[in-house]
């Protein structure tokens, strides 16, 4: 599922270098690298993932790639064309970036300072 939100800047983890810990594990298909290796930056756990964001190979925009923790597998890769983007989780749990927002979301915890997970009234 990819959700696209409208643009208001670039999220403030792009202020920094990228640091050891923000850097992807290597993935198993070359469909995987839609996301520009250089640019991504972790942005926390959850539910057993490890979320990054970066910028796409191939447009402007932001991604996030869903890793799982245990294994290093790539579960997915969402990307918009906007500054924000959301998907889900396996279990259904929502994750917005930059400015993306799920109209239903409810509860919101911030994983980093543009990556929060959601609640949403149709879980």
């Amino acid at each position: 599922m990819l959700l696209t939100g409208c643009s208001v800047g670039e999220p403030p983890e792009f202020d920094r270098e990228q640091a050891a810990q923000d850097e992807l594990p290597v993935p198993t298909s070359a469909e995987d690298w839609s996301i520009d290796p250089d640019t991504s930056r972790y942005a926390g756990a959850a539910e057993g993932y490890d979320l990054y964001i970066g910028h796409p190979a191939d447009m402007d925009g932001i991604c996030l790639v869903m890793i799982e923790a245990s294994t290093e597998a790539w579960e997915s890769t969402s990307c918009g064309a906007g500054d924000g983007v959301g998907t889900k989780l396996p279990s259904g749990t929502g994750v917005e970036v930059g400015n993306f927002r799920f109209p239903d979301g409810t509860g919101r915890i911030q994983l980093s300072e543009s990556v929060a997970i959601v609640t949403t009234t149709g879980d």
